[in-house]
């Protein structure tokens, strides 16, 4: 049995993804919340706020690399200087289409970022980074 997690994020800005990803993680009961942003520059803006309003901050965060404004690794990049000196611990997955080894090797080289998993992503690898997610938390 999972257990909820407060928060879920989803940053990415392919429509048809998100609405897949928060349909499945509904489906599953796997948060309170899951929010949902088009680009890293909404996904920071949106930390920076809860932050400052001394909110829940997201549990869990599946990221996308590509996207127009602010990519992921621009998000990445924002997010640590965000946690350094805040207390943010959200587990961040890149899910991206790319299975580039550059790509790959990048995400594995920012402690930041606790796996790369390749779109589209079974009901079956969810479930498992939820529960991973809880132990975590």
């Amino acid at each position: 049995m999972i257990t909820k997690l407060k928060n879920i994020w989803v940053i990415d800005d392919d429509k048809l993804y998100t609405f897949l990803l928060t349909k499945t993680l509904n489906k599953l009961q796997a948060s309170e919340q899951i929010s949902v942003f088009e680009n890293g520059k909404l996904g920071i803006d949106a930390l920076k706020l809860r932050i400052e309003q001394q909110a829940d901050l997201p549990d869990l965060i599946f990221l996308d690399i590509n996207m127009s404004v602010m990519d992921g690794w621009e998000f990445i990049e924002e997010y640590k200087q965000l946690a350094h000196g805040n207390n943010i611990a959200s587990i961040i997955y890149v899910a991206s289409s790319s299975i580039s080894a550059d790509d790959m090797a990048k995400a594995k080289s920012h402690k930041e970022i606790y796996d790369y998993i390749v779109k589209p992503i079974s009901s079956n690898t969810i479930i498992s980074i939820l529960e991973k997610t809880q132990k975590k938390n």
